[in-house]
């Protein structure tokens, strides 16, 4: 049992990332799947792909995390990037591959959206050219239907 935790920390995350991708029954291959092979595919594999995971510690996981801000990554890919690493990783820990957990203490990205302000009703009316229906002075009366040309 030992030999076998051994070996399966000897993986590279891209060889484990592989073996793991297929076990996902749940997702669905045309949305969900989709968006994590291209996070495991464009983002993962690239920055840890080559690491053993046994040597994947916490400190690796706040350098990645790094690394993808300063790559311009948006925080809302950023949320969903590590969650798919985070998932993959945990996995391994559970199966024995690494002494400790590689995301425990790791501050992770959150995303917050930016509050949408709706205009009042007035400020709307005025800007259509005073007409609640939305109309304003350049827009046609004849609800777009041209006579037809002779």
């Amino acid at each position: 049992m030992a030999a076998a935790r051994r070996e399966l920390g000897q993986l590279t995350v891209e060889e484990y990332a592989k073996q793991w991708r297929p076990r996902q029954r749940r997702m669905t291959d045309y949305s969900t799947g989709w968006h994590v092979d291209s996070s495991i595919n464009v983002h993962i594999v690239p920055r840890l792909g080559s690491r053993k995971l046994n040597s994947v510690t916490p400190m690796v996981i706040e350098r990645f995390l790094d690394e993808m801000e300063s790559d311009g990554v948006g925080r809302g890919n950023q949320v969903n990037i590590f969650w798919v690493l985070k998932t993959i990783l945990r996995d391994a820990y559970a199966k024995g591959a690494m002494a400790d957990d590689p995301v425990k203490g790791v501050q992770e990205p959150e995303y917050v959206r930016a509050q949408v302000a709706i205009p009042p009703l007035a400020y709307v009316t005025k800007a259509r050219g005073g007409c609640r229906r939305g109309r304003g002075a350049g827009d046609r009366h004849d609800g777009g239907m041209r006579p037809a040309q002779r």
